[in-house]
């Protein structure tokens, strides 16, 4: 296929709060980490046992039960890049001394997998297509719900489904000294500890739409009506678009809480990017993706819940609060929380909010 049957462009990705995407490993206190002097150091095990392993059986004997973070002396810490695979600024929180692992290349250097932008783009195109987006549905599983809805728009099997089309390459790693460990308060009471990519660390990403793909409509069963067809040969403008909308409803969730000093922190940010993207004075747009961004950025279900949802907001997974105190309950938005990040334990940020930058390749 020639490149004149292609539209392409670079991607510029800001991290405007913290980022975190996940490979699904809990790493232990202990065993993958240690803290020390305010930072967290992620173990090199092999190379602590071939420091400090004896000789002697008997005292191998004892050695064997022991976390390695035991093994360690004052003087690895003062070889770090030895001892240790990465260290980061910032030591976990809360009674449970674990960290959510994130996603990084064979160096140790984190990126975003092509496969999360585009779940983001995905979700942003099939947002509004329909004003009933339960229509047809018959699961209760949340994470299944929208598939009748997707298979109406995208097409009815992987081989007809649209989003062929487009195509997203895995970022451009950023360097290892952009990670630092992040607390994030998912609800009150409970923090999660994570590898989060940090304000300011930035990354390219290509993508490419296939301009012949989607002029093949009416063909081998590829039946995209004009309106899903429209966008998605025009999915940038379509993310800046939902983009705005999705700002200002969480600002104005963040400015019924004015009693908050969470709210206040989040309803600063949203104030800035959202006349950021307003004034256009910022190239681009935000989006947000990863871990803990919650119902909105991953769903195209209602603001203010119905009774055709009600089934599956209830389900235990999206409703953690079960049926009894605290729970959902009708004409209540939902989710009633939002999952913020911890910074230094004065400020909040909301989570996994980037910037976008495109760039057209020829």
């Amino acid at each position: 296929m020639g490149n004149e049957l292609l539209a392409a462009w670079r991607l510029n990705i800001k991290v405007l709060t913290p980022l975190h995407i996940g490979t699904g490993t809990t790493l232990t206190d202990g065993y993958d980490f240690t803290v020390h002097d305010g930072k967290t150091y992620r173990l090199n095990v092999d190379a602590i046992l071939d420091d400090v392993w004896p000789e002697d059986p008997r005292l191998q004997d004892k050695m064997l039960g022991q976390p390695p973070a035991q093994l360690l002396k004052s003087e690895h810490f003062d070889r770090p890049a030895e001892f240790f695979s990465y260290v980061l600024a910032g030591e976990p929180v809360g009674a449970r001394r674990q960290v959510n692992e994130c996603v990084k290349d064979a160096q140790g250097r984190p990126y975003i997998p092509g496969s999360t932008l585009k779940g983001a783009f995905r979700t942003a195109l099939l947002l509004g297509l329909e004003r009933d987006p339960l229509k047809g549905a018959k699961e209760t599983d949340a994470r299944k719900v929208a598939q009748p809805m997707e298979r109406r728009w995208f097409g009815n099997s992987p081989n007809t489904d649209i989003l062929r089309a487009l195509r997203f390459a895995d970022s451009a790693p950023c360097p290892q000294t952009s990670l630092r460990l992040q607390p994030i308060q998912m609800v009150p009471n409970l923090v999660v500890n994570v590898e989060a990519i940090g304000p300011g660390a930035e990354m390219e990403v290509d993508v490419s739409l296939d301009t012949w793909l989607l002029a093949q409509r009416g063909k081998r069963g590829l039946d995209w009506q004009d309106k899903v067809l429209e966008r998605v040969r025009n999915f940038l403008q379509v993310a800046c678009c939902k983009a705005g909308k999705r700002i200002a409803l969480e600002y104005e969730y963040h400015e019924t809480r004015v009693n908050s000093r969470e709210d206040a922190e989040c309803r600063k940010f949203y104030a800035k990017i959202g006349k950021d993207l307003s004034d256009g004075r910022v190239p681009g747009f935000p989006i947000q993706i990863g871990f803990a961004t919650g119902w909105r950025a991953k769903t195209v279900l209602g603001l203010t819940e119905d009774d055709a949802l009600a089934p599956i907001i209830r389900n235990p997974r999206p409703d953690r609060g079960g049926h009894g105190r605290g729970s959902w309950r009708k004409g209540q938005p939902f989710p009633k929380a939002r999952h913020v990040a911890l910074m230094g334990g004065k400020h909040f940020l909301p989570v996994g909010w980037v910037w976008v930058r495109p760039t057209p390749l020829r």
